[in-house]
């Protein structure tokens, strides 16, 4: 027998019934928004943030799904680091989310604050409105902003490390 072939189709032209959960589920990190997504780019951008905040290793039964940006903060600061991570991230967006289509992504050294600083502006579709992405990564904590390019406001979503389960 053999397997059907999953295809993506969009859902929800009209928002009236939610798709999934937004993170983070506490409204105090995210402020007074609903818990349920209702449109396809807030959905992927949960998902991506979601990747992004969980650690390799970190999620049971599932070692690969996540990111090594935490890691790489305690590696040796190197151009290498730097192009190993962007690859790492690549590689890892498209085999978790591969609806998602990257536009730019762009890694910074800030050596200064001991920090990585990510940009990254994506798709859901090729019709989908443009998503930018910042991360701002350091031995404190993982923070991810947001903002829809077209509308260029920015929220801060997460303060913390680790993802969901």
């Amino acid at each position: 027998m053999a397997r059907n072939v999953y295809t993506y189709q969009f859902y929800n032209e009209t928002p009236d019934k939610p798709l999934g959960i937004l993170l983070p589920f506490n409204k105090d990190a995210g402020g007074s928004r609903s818990d349920s997504s209702y449109t396809i780019e807030q959905q992927a951008m949960s998902n991506l943030k979601n990747l992004i905040l969980t650690q390799k290793g970190e999620r049971l039964y599932q070692p690969e799904f996540g990111t090594d940006i935490q890691r790489s903060l305690f590696e040796n600061n190197t151009k290498e680091l730097i192009v190993e991570l962007q690859e790492s991230l690549n590689e890892d967006i498209k085999f978790w989310l591969p609806y998602i289509i990257i536009e730019e992504l762009r890694v910074f050294q800030n050596i200064d604050q001991h920090q990585i600083v990510i940009t990254l502006s994506f798709k859901v579709s090729e019709r989908g409105a443009n998503q930018l992405i910042t991360v701002f990564a350091s031995s404190d904590g993982i923070v991810v902003q947001e903002e829809n390019v077209e509308q260029q406001s920015t929220a801060p979503v997460a303060n913390n490390i680790g993802g969901g389960y």
